[in-house]
Protein backbone atom coordinates (compact mmCIF):
# COMPACT_ATOMS: atom_id res chain seq x y z
CA UNK A 1 0.00 0.00 0.00
CA UNK A 2 1.06 3.77 -0.72
CA UNK A 3 2.11 6.21 1.46
CA UNK A 4 -0.56 8.95 -0.21
CA UNK A 5 -3.15 5.90 0.22
CA UNK A 6 -2.21 4.95 3.16
CA UNK A 7 -2.43 8.82 4.38
CA UNK A 8 -5.91 9.57 2.76
CA UNK A 9 -7.32 6.66 4.58
CA UNK A 10 -6.00 8.07 7.84
CA UNK A 11 -7.68 11.40 6.86
CA UNK A 12 -10.88 9.77 5.72
CA UNK A 13 -10.94 7.92 9.34
CA UNK A 14 -9.81 11.24 11.36
CA UNK A 15 -11.03 13.95 9.76
CA UNK A 16 -10.16 15.93 12.45
CA UNK A 17 -6.81 15.47 12.08
CA UNK A 18 -6.57 16.51 8.76
CA UNK A 19 -7.91 19.76 9.43
CA UNK A 20 -11.91 19.13 8.35
CA UNK A 21 -14.44 19.24 10.51
CA UNK A 22 -15.69 16.45 11.96
CA UNK A 23 -18.73 14.89 10.89
CA UNK A 24 -21.55 14.52 13.56
CA UNK A 25 -24.48 12.78 13.42
CA UNK A 26 -27.00 15.27 15.64
CA UNK A 27 -29.17 14.08 18.19
CA UNK A 28 -31.67 16.54 17.23
CA UNK A 29 -32.26 19.76 15.85
CA UNK A 30 -34.58 22.65 17.06
CA UNK A 31 -37.23 23.57 14.51
CA UNK A 32 -37.41 27.83 13.59
CA UNK A 33 -40.10 29.51 12.34
CA UNK A 34 -39.33 32.55 9.67
CA UNK A 35 -39.28 35.84 10.36
CA UNK A 36 -39.30 38.78 7.52
CA UNK A 37 -36.63 41.83 7.20
CA UNK A 38 -37.34 44.25 9.86
CA UNK A 39 -39.03 41.92 11.84
CA UNK A 40 -38.59 41.83 15.65
CA UNK A 41 -38.81 39.47 18.26
CA UNK A 42 -39.22 38.65 21.49
CA UNK A 43 -36.65 37.79 24.03
CA UNK A 44 -35.53 34.09 23.82
CA UNK A 45 -36.89 33.37 20.53
CA UNK A 46 -35.16 32.35 17.67
CA UNK A 47 -36.44 32.40 13.69
CA UNK A 48 -34.67 32.01 10.20
CA UNK A 49 -34.09 34.77 8.49
CA UNK A 50 -33.84 33.70 5.28
CA UNK A 51 -34.51 37.01 3.48
CA UNK A 52 -32.25 39.95 5.66
CA UNK A 53 -29.02 40.29 3.60
CA UNK A 54 -25.55 40.36 5.14
CA UNK A 55 -25.17 43.97 4.49
CA UNK A 56 -28.44 44.49 6.82
CA UNK A 57 -27.45 42.18 9.48
CA UNK A 58 -25.52 45.12 11.32
CA UNK A 59 -21.59 44.69 12.53
CA UNK A 60 -19.95 41.32 12.32
CA UNK A 61 -18.97 41.37 16.44
CA UNK A 62 -17.17 38.07 17.20
CA UNK A 63 -16.61 34.49 15.16
CA UNK A 64 -16.59 31.28 16.71
CA UNK A 65 -15.60 27.97 14.04
CA UNK A 66 -17.97 28.39 11.46
CA UNK A 67 -20.23 31.21 13.16
CA UNK A 68 -20.32 34.46 12.69
CA UNK A 69 -22.27 37.06 15.12
CA UNK A 70 -24.03 40.38 13.92
CA UNK A 71 -25.22 42.85 16.05
CA UNK A 72 -27.44 45.73 14.29
CA UNK A 73 -26.14 48.25 17.22
CA UNK A 74 -22.71 47.61 18.76
CA UNK A 75 -22.96 50.50 20.72
CA UNK A 76 -26.21 50.23 22.22
CA UNK A 77 -26.96 48.58 25.53
CA UNK A 78 -30.37 47.84 25.26
CA UNK A 79 -31.94 44.55 23.80
CA UNK A 80 -31.82 44.66 19.93
CA UNK A 81 -32.43 42.22 16.40
CA UNK A 82 -29.11 40.22 16.12
CA UNK A 83 -28.09 37.21 13.50
CA UNK A 84 -26.04 34.54 13.43
CA UNK A 85 -24.75 33.01 10.38
CA UNK A 86 -22.68 29.60 9.35
CA UNK A 87 -26.10 27.56 8.66
CA UNK A 88 -26.25 24.45 6.60
CA UNK A 89 -29.23 25.74 5.28
CA UNK A 90 -27.44 29.61 4.05
CA UNK A 91 -29.80 31.81 6.20
CA UNK A 92 -29.19 33.77 8.95
CA UNK A 93 -30.61 33.33 12.68
CA UNK A 94 -32.54 36.43 14.09
CA UNK A 95 -32.69 36.96 18.12
CA UNK A 96 -33.21 39.50 20.50
CA UNK A 97 -30.46 40.43 23.40
CA UNK A 98 -28.75 43.04 24.78
CA UNK A 99 -25.85 41.10 25.07
CA UNK A 100 -24.38 37.89 22.77
CA UNK A 101 -21.32 36.61 22.79
CA UNK A 102 -20.21 33.20 21.78
CA UNK A 103 -18.62 30.51 24.64
CA UNK A 104 -15.72 28.69 24.71
CA UNK A 105 -16.34 25.05 24.66
CA UNK A 106 -13.20 24.20 27.13
CA UNK A 107 -14.64 27.31 29.85
CA UNK A 108 -17.62 25.70 28.92
CA UNK A 109 -16.26 21.88 30.09
CA UNK A 110 -14.56 23.91 33.32
CA UNK A 111 -17.84 25.31 34.84
CA UNK A 112 -19.96 22.63 33.95
CA UNK A 113 -17.86 19.76 35.22
CA UNK A 114 -16.58 21.74 38.36
CA UNK A 115 -20.41 22.71 39.11
CA UNK A 116 -22.20 19.50 39.16
CA UNK A 117 -26.01 19.69 39.51
CA UNK A 118 -28.77 18.96 36.48
CA UNK A 119 -27.95 18.99 33.03
CA UNK A 120 -30.22 21.27 30.62
CA UNK A 121 -30.80 20.69 27.49
CA UNK A 122 -27.86 22.50 25.39
CA UNK A 123 -25.36 20.70 28.40
CA UNK A 124 -26.92 16.99 27.47
CA UNK A 125 -27.08 17.63 23.85
CA UNK A 126 -23.10 18.59 23.75
CA UNK A 127 -22.51 15.46 25.27
CA UNK A 128 -23.72 13.50 22.82
CA UNK A 129 -21.81 15.80 20.10
CA UNK A 130 -18.79 15.25 22.26
CA UNK A 131 -19.17 11.77 23.13
CA UNK A 132 -18.93 11.01 19.50
CA UNK A 133 -16.45 13.33 18.16
CA UNK A 134 -14.03 13.43 20.63
CA UNK A 135 -14.59 9.83 22.30
CA UNK A 136 -14.94 10.32 25.94
CA UNK A 137 -17.87 9.61 27.86
CA UNK A 138 -20.24 12.31 29.62
CA UNK A 139 -19.11 14.31 32.68
CA UNK A 140 -15.44 13.99 31.25
CA UNK A 141 -13.74 17.12 29.23
CA UNK A 142 -13.11 16.54 25.54
CA UNK A 143 -9.12 16.65 25.55
CA UNK A 144 -7.04 16.22 22.67
CA UNK A 145 -10.49 16.87 19.79
CA UNK A 146 -11.43 20.54 21.44
CA UNK A 147 -10.06 22.28 18.20
CA UNK A 148 -11.69 20.00 16.17
CA UNK A 149 -14.72 19.79 17.90
CA UNK A 150 -14.72 23.78 18.13
CA UNK A 151 -14.58 24.26 14.04
CA UNK A 152 -18.56 23.28 13.89
CA UNK A 153 -19.66 23.43 17.92
CA UNK A 154 -20.62 26.82 19.90
CA UNK A 155 -22.12 27.97 22.66
CA UNK A 156 -23.88 31.27 21.96
CA UNK A 157 -24.68 32.80 25.46
CA UNK A 158 -27.60 35.41 25.41
CA UNK A 159 -28.66 38.48 27.80
CA UNK A 160 -32.48 40.17 28.35
CA UNK A 161 -30.33 43.01 29.99
CA UNK A 162 -26.15 44.33 29.50
CA UNK A 163 -24.73 43.69 32.90
CA UNK A 164 -27.32 41.15 34.30
CA UNK A 165 -25.84 37.63 34.46
CA UNK A 166 -28.90 36.61 36.03
CA UNK A 167 -30.85 36.12 32.88
CA UNK A 168 -29.64 34.28 30.18
CA UNK A 169 -29.45 31.95 28.00
CA UNK A 170 -27.54 29.37 25.65
CA UNK A 171 -28.18 28.45 22.21
CA UNK A 172 -25.92 25.16 21.07
CA UNK A 173 -24.75 25.54 17.98
CA UNK A 174 -23.42 22.31 15.88
CA UNK A 175 -22.94 21.02 12.11
CA UNK A 176 -24.49 24.17 10.78
CA UNK A 177 -27.75 23.46 13.11
CA UNK A 178 -29.16 25.00 16.09
CA UNK A 179 -29.53 21.77 18.21
CA UNK A 180 -30.47 22.96 21.83
CA UNK A 181 -31.82 26.17 23.66
CA UNK A 182 -32.40 26.79 27.07
CA UNK A 183 -33.46 30.31 27.39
Amino acid sequence: MSATRLSLMLCAGLLAGCGAAPVIDLPETMALMPVAPGQSLPYGQLATACDTPEGQMGTRIDVSGQYALYDTDPGATGPRTQYVTGFNDGCARQFTAALAMFGDLEFHETMRYAQGGDYTRTDTAYETIKAQVCGVPSGQPCGGQLESLSQNTAFLTIYRAFGSSSSFGDVLLSAGEVVAADI
